[in-house]
């Protein structure tokens, strides 16, 4: 898998589960969407927080998502 496809999976993957969570969610309400992070696995597959915190705010940056609390650590609405 080269640089642009695992950019995309990465990137898929976090807007699948953005659109899971939105249709769990009321009209007019935030989503609510943690990043997680486990120091103790060891995966080549797993997406470092720092990562997917940098896809978020690309993602907002597109204007595809709004962040309107980005919390404590790893924590978005």
């Amino acid at each position: 898998m080269n640089i642009g496809q695992k950019h995309n999976r990465r990137l898929l993957t976090i807007m699948d589960q953005i659109y899971d969570l939105s249709l769990l969610t009321k009209k007019n309400e935030s989503i609510r969407y943690w990043v997680e992070y486990n120091p103790m696995v060891i995966d080549s597959n797993y997406q470092k927080p720092e990562v997917e915190i940098g896809i978020l705010e690309k993602l907002e940056e597109m204007g595809l998502i709004k962040i309107i609390n980005p919390g404590g650590t790893g924590e978005y609405e």
